[in-house]
């Protein structure tokens, strides 16, 4: 994990002060129960993670990494920035687990400080890492009492060569060492597929089409108080509208477990009437080997 976080701050080196990832607080932890949280729950209130994936048993990991990058004054100073430039480090990374019925297993966290040395001096030491060891949320505990820091470990030194090494490992690569299952990207390939049908049969005002890609069972349309009154007023809309022309971009599938998906995008809609551009999220899962709606919010 240090690796991932070394590569993350080598790629912000042409900046001063640089951030990459969200923070995540220690008291932002101590909703989440072993057994109860969600994999939903946590994303709904930290928002996307670095990386995720899936297990082969169906198990879900998703982790948050962050780095706040501060370059040193000297680094800035003619030629004594050349011997002897560098920056400090602030880091922290959460790791989620989650059993194949989506219910949390436990989470590590780490906080570190470190130097880099981008320097000729590469001997400098930075800050011997001010670590939170890696820890398992207690089994039946309401509360997430976090453990002790660890001894402080050796002063670690981080010189631009080694840095630089790391950096070119993709970060995204590095994060996902553990091997995911082909029928993870499959499981995506197939959602984004899906998106795009229901994107075509809505431009093309095609409304039994467009309706058949929701859940007939656990669709909960928003501001309707049944599918039915939300049905009839897109019919109307579809049916009233000469030209409908609707374009997503960035799209992004979360696999939550092997048969729930979120997927987020930017949406671009324009009619005779209207238009308008929004972020976009829908919650899916599979019902008798197809992806359907469940949510769709924005």
């Amino acid at each position: 994990m240090r690796q991932i976080l070394i590569a993350s701050i080598m790629m912000l080196l042409l900046g001063g002060c640089a951030t990459s990832g969200k923070e995540i607080k220690p008291e932002q932890l101590s909703d989440f129960k072993k057994g109860k949280t969600t994999v939903e729950e946590v994303v709904s209130k930290l928002g996307e993670p670095t990386t995720a994936s899936l297990s082969d048993g169906g198990g879900r990991t998703l982790v948050y990494i962050f780095s706040h990058y501060q370059m040193r004054a000297s680094s800035f100073i003619p030629y004594i920035g050349l011997l002897a430039g560098g920056a400090d480090v602030r880091a922290n990374s959460v790791v989620f687990t989650f059993g194949a019925d989506g219910k949390m297993t436990g989470y590590k966290a780490q906080q570190s400080q470190f130097g880099v040395t981008s320097g000729l001096a590469a001997g400098i030491q930075g800050n011997a890492p001010q670590t939170q060891a890696w820890q398992s949320l207690p089994t039946d505990e309401a509360s997430t009492n976090t453990a002790s820091p660890e001894s402080p470990a050796a002063p670690h030194e981080v010189n631009l060569k080694e840095a630089e090494t790391v950096a070119r490992i993709p970060a995204t690569h590095a994060a996902q060492e553990a091997s995911s299952p082909a029928s993870t990207t499959d499981d995506q390939t197939e959602i984004e597929q899906t998106i795009r049908s229901w994107v075509k049969a809505w431009s093309s005002k095609n409304v039994e089409e467009y309706l058949a890609f929701y859940s007939n069972t656990s669709f909960v349309p928003e501001k309707f108080s049944s599918r039915g009154e939300w049905e009839v007023q897109r019919f109307k809309a579809l049916r009233s509208a000469n030209e409908v022309h609707i374009t997503i971009t960035d799209v992004k599938v979360l696999m939550l477990d092997t048969n729930h998906a979120k997927v987020t995008f930017l949406q671009k809609y324009r009619s005779n009437a209207y238009q308008d551009q929004v972020n976009k999220s829908l919650s899916l899962q599979k019902e008798d080997g197809a992806w359907k709606i469940v949510r769709e919010y924005s």
